[in-house]
Order: structure tokens, then C-alpha cells, then sequence
């Protein structure tokens, strides 16, 4: 809130530094509406990776279940579970926020594919393990668990590649290379911490994968369940970390705002 100088109780001298302070605090008053609606728009989508991870909760023991009675299934459930949860989860976020349904059939009709591949792949699994391949087994099943995951990803970078293209275009964006271009997207959909966490997260999901099996853990549906929501995970804990470092540097920048002013003054 800024502060009112009309008040006939206050000096001259000080009327002028309440003005002066009223300037320092407008620019910051503007910065903390953004951050807050960014950070707001990242809780929102950090609030779907959470009811995943709840969701998990049931998928743990249902996939231990199939493991238990049938090795293979379980792994494809753990693995196709999480990333329809999320797609479904992004579908709706994306038709509340205007998008046709012409839009959305497109961008199923190459999701729809992908959702086919990584389940082969979660099916591919076993055989992998039984044949020894350890190592390989672990990554096939972490890659099939965010397969849906990570073409989103890349689907909405070049959603926001294609609106960068637009506005050079329409002469609101100097000319770019390519890679600039690509540089421009990737900024405006890490915009949402949660979109970075997601990307950052999937890229892991080998990893963890690769640890569950040569710590001999790909037939524990907890174990399945949890490789199979690491981008969930890592978008949360990303959204986390942001918004401690962002109110730090907020804090930091406004201390320094007014002890500059009360030099000045």
C-alpha cells in the first residue's frame, strides 16, 4: 500500500520523503503483483502434481498386487497410471483456458501414439529383466513412465515457439535467429516453475528407474509407482525451492530499496 502525503500533520521535509518513498514503492508494489501471479499459477499446477502424488498412493498398491500375481502388468499400470492422470489433468487446465477442442484432438492425435509406444515399452520391461539387462530395463521403464510427460513438455514449448513467430510477425518482437527463438519460448514457458520442474523431473525418471532395478526393487509396486511419478515429484519440489529463492530476492530487493532511500534522504 502506498503511503498518503496529504496529511497537513507531516513537514515539508517530510511530505517529500514519503514521495520519495511512494516512487520506490510503486515499482515494487507492480513486481510483487507479477511474482505473486506467478506464483499463484505454479501453485495451481503444482496442486495437480500433488493429487498425482496422492493418487499414488492407490496406484502403489494396485501395482504391487499385479506384480505380485503377474510380473509385467504391474509395471505397466505403474507406468501408464501416472502420466494419463496428468495428461487428463492438462487437458482440462488447457480447456479452461480457452482452448478448442479442434486444438485438443491435435495434440491427441500425437499423444495417443506416444501413450502406445511408452506402454510397450512398460511391457518390454520384464523381458529385459529376465534376460538380464538390468541397467537397460531400469531406463525402458523410466523413459515409458514419462514418455506422455515429456512430448507434453516439448508440446507446449512449441506452442509458445509458434506465438514468438507470430509476434515477429506482427512486428511486436525484434527479428530472431532459430535459437533465439527457442531461447524466447523456453523462457516464456519457464515462466511457470512447475513447467521446468516437469521437464526436470522427466529427465530423471531414467535415473530412478536405472536405481529400482539394480537395487532389484522393479517388482515392489511402491518402488514402480514412485519412478513412475518422478516428474510429478521433481515439478513439486521445484515450485518449492522457486518460491523460497524468489521471496528471498524480493526481500533482499526491497531492503535495498530503502536503505538506498534513507541514504538519499
Amino acid at each position: 500500500m502506498l503511503i498518503d502525503i496529504n496529511n497537513s500533520g507531516i513537514t515539508k521535509h517530510e511530505q517529500d520523503f514519503v514521495a520519495h518513498l511512494n516512487e520506490v514503492l510503486y515499482p515494487l508494489a507492480v513486481d510483487y503483483i507479477i511474482f505473486r501471479i506467478i506464483s499463484d499459477n505454479a501453485h495451481e499446477r503444482t496442486a495437480i502434481a500433488q493429487n498425482i502424488i496422492k493418487a499414488m498412493l492407490f496406484v502403489g498398491p494396485i501395482a504391487h498386487i499385479l506384480e505380485k500375481y503377474s510380473h509385467g502388468f504391474g509395471k505397466i499400470f505403474a507406468a501408464s497410471a501416472d502420466d494419463l492422470m496428468g495428461e487428463t489433468a492438462e487437458l482440462m487446465a488447457l480447456r479452461g483456458s480457452g482452448f478448442s477442442w479442434k486444438f485438443l484432438l491435435k495434440r491427441l492425435k500425437i499423444l495417443v501414439p506416444i501413450f502406445i509406444l511408452a506402454t510397450y515399452g512398460a511391457y518390454k520391461v520384464e523381458h529385459l529383466l529376465v534376460a538380464g539387462h538390468i541397467i537397460y530395463a531400469g531406463i525402458l521403464f523410466g523413459l515409458s513412465s514419462v514418455a506422455l510427460s515429456l512430448t507434453t513438455a516439448f508440446l507446449s514449448i512449441g506452442m509458445y515457439y509458434h506465438s514468438v513467430e507470430i509476434l515477429i510477425k506482427e512486428n511486436k518482437l525484434k527479428p530472431h535467429t532459430r535459437w533465439e527463438k527457442v531461447i524466447e519460448a523456453l523462457k516464456q514457458d519457464f515462466t511457470n516453475p512447475a513447467r521446468l520442474g516437469l521437464l526436470i523431473g522427466s529427465s530423471l525418471a531414467p535415473v530412478t528407474g536405472i536405481i529400482a532395478a539394480v537395487s532389484g526393487l522393479m517388482y515392489n509396486g511402491w518402488i514402480l509407482a514412485a519412478v513412475g511419478s518422478t516428474e510429478s515429484i521433481g515439478a513439486g519440489l521445484t515450485v518449492i525451492l522457486w518460491n523460497k529463492i524468489s521471496h528471498w530476492r524480493y526481500h533482499r530487493r526491497l531492503e535495498r530499496k530503502f536503505m538506498r532511500t534513507k541514504r538519499n534522504s
